[in-house]
């Protein structure tokens, strides 16, 4: 099969399949009444169902079983106590200082994950502590910056589509592992 329309398939299934939960997981929210608080922060003054980035997460992770994807598969590690939290946030309203300690975690697995002797940091920085700082450091910002962007105008998923692209194209992530991602953002953006 043509590399193209592998591809192809792949964003399709990815599209479908969060599409699919995204729904899902909207009946389930508002049977159980997990929607979101109204607040200052928010530009429509409606309560929305929670949950939703479970959609994406379960795509990304059944897409890193089939196509054997380690880098989507290190992605979902990375991100898991960040999504448990959030889970437990959306049902519960935790405070933001444990919302903190996931994403210090998510940033320590992704420092043990991700980071390579080769890598960009070990150049610029010194030593092991430098690294492991800027690296949780960077996690937080982009998490918060996100969450913030979210907040205001609920245009996250936006903001994250180009970003993946644009990673993407400065070489940081390959192909097979976008297209899965992008399917699940399309989807859920829809």
């Amino acid at each position: 099969m043509d590399q193209g329309v592998f591809y192809f398939y792949i964003f399709l299934g990815c599209s479908v399949l969060t599409y699919v939960l995204t729904r899902s997981i909207v009946v389930f929210s508002k049977r159980w009444k997990i929607m979101s608080l109204q607040d200052f922060r928010r530009r429509k003054q409606v309560q929305v169902p929670q949950m939703g980035g479970l959609a994406i997460v379960s795509t990304i992770g059944i897409a890193s079983l089939f196509l054997e994807n380690s880098f989507l598969m290190n992605l979902l590690i990375v991100a898991s106590p960040i999504v448990v939290i959030g889970i437990v946030d959306d049902i519960y309203e935790i405070s933001a200082r444990t919302k903190m300690v996931g994403q210090l975690c998510s940033g320590m697995i992704f420092y043990h994950l991700c980071t390579s002797e080769a890598g960009f940091l070990y150049r610029l920085m010194p030593n092991q502590l430098m690294i492991l700082m800027g690296t949780v450091f960077t996690v937080l910002l982009i998490v918060n910056a996100f969450n913030f962007i979210d907040g205001v105008d609920g245009l996250a998923i936006s903001y994250s589509i180009l970003s993946i692209i644009g990673l993407t194209f400065v070489g940081q992530f390959s192909l097979e592992s976008t297209i899965p991602i992008l399917g699940a953002f399309v989807a859920f953006g829809s």
